[in-house]
């Protein structure tokens, strides 16, 4: 049995628009292949400054409801902790899929997704979170 994670979070801007950008660049070769044809130049440029716009005020949202967060995984799910919002748990059946991307993790449910940013994760942590994780998760669809 694998030992629960604790990872302490503290989004920065920086981080947030980061993991948030790379799912951007998957969501445009969803889109691509939605619509039979690549996007082209424009279409990328307003829909990447829209979504940056979109981006910025969703962290300032995110950190004044929520704050800090400590997230507990462990072989049940995913505890969010937060002074502000209290817990909130999400067993692994909730989960769609898990994303791994340059700058860290995308946790998707039915309802959103959990940022893990790398910046808040050791590399002991890391492999924690990769073995917790179910193996199917890691490679479900969109």
């Amino acid at each position: 049995m694998q030992a629960p994670l604790t990872i302490q979070v503290d989004y920065s801007l920086h981080a947030y628009r980061s993991l948030t950008t790379e799912r951007w660049v998957d969501a445009m070769a969803e889109v691509s292949a939605k619509v039979g044809r690549p996007v082209n130049r424009w279409e990328r440029a307003v829909s990447l400054a829209f979504w940056q716009l979109v981006v910025t005020v969703v962290w300032a949202v995110k950190r004044f409801r929520v704050g800090r967060c400590i997230f507990h995984l462990d072989a049940e799910g995913v505890t969010r902790n937060s002074a502000r919002m209290g817990a909130l748990h999400a067993p692994w059946s909730r989960f769609r899929r898990v994303q791994a991307l340059p700058s860290g993790w995308l946790l998707h449910t039915d309802r959103g997704a959990i940022a893990l940013p790398k910046e808040c994760v050791s590399a002991a942590q890391e492999e924690a979170l990769i073995a917790l994780v179910p193996p199917a998760l890691w490679s479900a669809p969109t």
